[in-house]
């Protein structure tokens, strides 16, 4: 706790030599790295200086960076419309400077669309949401989950067909090197109070995955994920979810194996009982070492 509140001290109160602060910070890489929200995609280094990779040529301001990596490479926003939080369009940067500030883009191309990144994964794969419809500087517009492509932004809600609900919003929060994103959709409510399940999209195959109310925030190298479901009492489950995302993954990447298996004569039932046990027991040791 006392490193956490000297941590966010330190960053509140730093202030560059343009007036950039960095008044809240997002997230943080292996080698203490640190981006936050500033007027420019700042970066804390461990030793308590800053650097300022500015904004897109041309823009005029930024809300700041929301993701890095071990490698360096920060993902946030810039934006070509002044004194507002529509227009941002994410970007994707390294702390060294080079290559300089490169624009994802948007899903929808409007005056005012945005789109936000949320996470990068090891490799530099970006997930996030964007602006699809509805008002784009109003407080509840219509947003689509999406991941970066070297062509542009790609939808995932309308890609890989998820039910739209009058709300039509969904949202990537997570993704890994091996094309696992996660994150949330909406499947009822209102705009003002929507009502969000759990999903799972595996962009190396094409298929995606409701796992029910709650959210996902992150998922890393072996398919493994944090975030939040209940069950029909109210307590947290969320050690299954693990479990099931573990599992399908394995599955998704050795379809080749399952074929191998069910031509030797296995049935369909002792293919799906070895993956299960090997995904529980990958699970219990990652929470066994999680805890030691």
């Amino acid at each position: 706790m006392t490193a956490t509140a000297r941590l966010f001290v330190n960053c509140s109160v730093a202030t560059l030599a343009d007036g950039t602060r960095m008044t809240t910070a997002y997230a943080v890489n292996s080698a203490g790295q640190v981006t936050g929200a500033s007027r420019g995609i700042v970066v804390r280094n461990k030793d308590g200086s800053y650097v300022n990779l500015g904004v897109l040529p041309g823009d005029v301001g930024t809300i700041g960076a929301f993701a890095i990596n071990d490698a360096g490479q920060v993902a946030g926003v810039s934006s070509d419309i002044a004194g507002s939080w529509c227009g941002h369009r994410a970007v994707l940067g390294h702390v060294s400077g080079t290559p300089p500030l490169q624009a994802l883009g948007r899903l929808v191309d409007r005056t005012g669309a945005w789109s936000v990144p949320n996470a990068i994964s090891p490799g530099g794969r970006v997930a996030g949401w964007a602006y699809v419809a509805g008002a784009t500087c109003g407080a509840y517009p219509y947003y689509h989950a999406f991941i970066a492509s070297p062509t542009g932004l790609v939808d995932l809600h309308t890609s890989f067909n998820l039910p739209t609900t009058v709300m039509n919003l969904s949202n990537a929060r997570g993704i890994n090197d091996q094309g696992i994103v996660v994150g949330r959709y909406a499947t009822g409510g209102s705009l003002l109070a929507p009502v969000f399940n759990a999903v799972v999209w595996n962009t190396a195959n094409g298929s995606w995955r409701d796992l029910g109310p709650g959210t996902l925030e992150g998922v890393n190298a072996s398919g493994t994920v944090v975030g939040a479901r209940l069950n029909a009492a109210g307590t947290p489950i969320g050690a299954v979810v693990g479990a099931m995302i573990t599992m399908f993954a394995a599955v998704a990447q050795r379809t080749g194996e399952i074929g191998t298996l069910r031509a030797l004569g296995f049935r369909r039932g002792a293919v799906l009982a070895a993956f299960l046990v090997e995904s529980l027991l990958l699970s219990a040791i990652g929470g066994v070492l999680g805890l030691a």
